[in-house]
């Protein structure tokens, strides 16, 4: 009776610190994102919507419309500076869409601003987009920054990772400061 209570009680307590140490994967992402942060990359979490749900993810079994759902890491890169008027739209991977580029749905949809950007500054965001690392859902450039938006993977070689999204998203900044420059409302700061 005595070594089957010591027994449990080891399981219990080396169990319960095993349950919580972080895996390797978890250390190996850790690290990566580390590294990332070194090279002044912003990571945080977020929700966001699933473009790709299917009809029966889309309603419940009463009949009720639910909005899908996915999580996320976004792996963002600032502005060096403020631009009064760079490009803001986000854009999800779905296969079956056209607009604004094959493979890739607005969500929310562009608004005229967006759609007057031109055809030659989409094809521009589709070549990036191209280079980026395969785990993407999404891509936002906002008013401060520009951000990939995917699941991240254990890479071999997590320095290459890193490398593509910060090519990538550098490439993304210039994009938007060349068309920031080229629309009407672009003033000097």
């Amino acid at each position: 009776m005595f070594w089957l209570a010591l027994t449990t009680a080891f399981v219990v307590v080396f169990g319960g610190l095993l349950y919580v140490l972080p895996s390797k994967a978890q250390r190996r992402i850790g690290q990566m994102r580390l590294d990332a942060r070194k090279k002044n990359l912003t990571i945080y979490s977020q929700v966001v919507p699933d473009v790709n749900a299917t009809a029966v993810e889309r309603v419940t079994a009463g009949g009720k419309l639910k909005n899908p759902t996915k999580q996320c890491v976004a792996w963002a890169r600032q502005y060096a500076d403020e631009y009064s008027a760079v490009p803001v739209w986000r854009v999800f991977v779905a296969p079956e869409s056209t607009k604004p580029m094959p493979g890739y749905v607005a969500n929310p949809p562009l608004d005229e601003a967006q759609r007057d950007l031109g055809e030659e500054y989409w094809i521009g965001v589709g070549k990036v987009l191209e280079k980026l690392p395969q785990q993407l859902v999404a891509v936002e450039c906002a008013k401060s920054q520009v951000a990939w938006i995917g699941q991240e993977r254990v890479a071999d070689e997590p320095d290459g990772f890193i490398d593509q999204i910060q090519l990538a998203l550098d490439e993304l900044i210039s994009l938007n400061i060349e068309a920031s420059r080229s629309r009407k409302d672009y003033r000097e700061d």
